[in-house]
């Protein structure tokens, strides 16, 4: 709804953030992510935060780093020192 909603209703995004009861920014975050990875690629086993740092990669590359969190039940910390040494990811 967020993806869809931003852009041709604006002003409902505005009234989600009385309704969630989240602030327009967080909402705005929720929106950008959800456009940036693919509903099939979302893992109910890893929290947002992890969704987040892997928004600027190829759907491919998405799915990879995210079944690698899932698998090695990787922290939003180890997530992201591993995300700095991407080169050695295996991959």
């Amino acid at each position: 709804m967020l993806a869809f909603g931003y852009k041709t209703y604006e002003e409902l995004t505005v009234q989600m953030e009385g309704e969630y009861k989240r602030k327009l920014k967080s909402l705005q975050n929720y929106r950008y992510v959800a456009a940036k990875i693919q509903r099939s690629l979302r893992r109910e086993a890893l929290p947002f935060t992890h969704h987040t740092l892997v928004t600027a990669y190829p759907a491919e590359e998405q799915r990879r780093l995210l079944r690698i969190a899932v698998s090695e039940k990787l922290s939003l910390a180890e997530f992201r020192k591993r995300q700095l040494r991407r080169p050695w990811w295996p991959g």
